[in-house]
């Protein structure tokens, strides 16, 4: 009994809002994989980044990280329907980042902008907001395509 009240709390815990990775903060960013497109709307998201380095975050926002292991190639933005900015930050906390490492911006329907030369074991932030030269809050949605992201096993243990 007492391992099916353990099981039950464990579920709630890892199913809970607090624990959910839908991209809407820093916190809650979601991972993202090498060689994969992800279809990204951020019409119902927070604008929970106020600022990227000196640049201001005027859209709403959603964000993914991974952790670079020889990343290579370009990060690709196709069918936007609104004046977008996509970023590469070093950092993400709360709603501060680093400096954009890498950017790229519409109001065009595509973008692109490298991931070469990117510290291995290190978590990068891929943001989607708005266009900080528009200085507007917009949304919108738009497709990213992600070249090579590879990982390194973190942690592996065997109960």
């Amino acid at each position: 009994m007492l391992k099916k009240i353990y099981a039950l709390a464990l579920l709630g815990a890892v199913c809970s809002p607090a624990f959910a990775q839908d991209g809407s903060s820093c916190a809650n960013a979601m991972p993202i994989s090498s060689n994969s497109q992800v279809n990204v709307d951020t019409t119902s998201s927070p604008n929970s980044v106020g600022a990227l380095g000196g640049l201001p975050s005027p859209g709403n926002d959603k964000i993914y990280k991974f952790t670079a292991q020889g990343a290579s190639g370009d990060v690709q933005i196709s069918n936007a329907t609104y004046d977008f900015g996509v970023f590469l930050v070093p950092s993400c906390n709360g709603g501060t980042t680093g400096s954009p490492i890498q950017a790229a911006t519409g109001p065009a329907t595509t973008g692109s902008f490298p991931v070469d030369g990117l510290t291995d074991g290190q978590t990068y932030y891929i943001i989607v907001s708005g266009n900080p030269s528009v200085n507007a809050p917009l949304s919108g949605s738009l497709t990213i395509s992600t070249p090579t992201l590879p990982v390194t096993l973190q942690n592996f243990s065997i109960d």
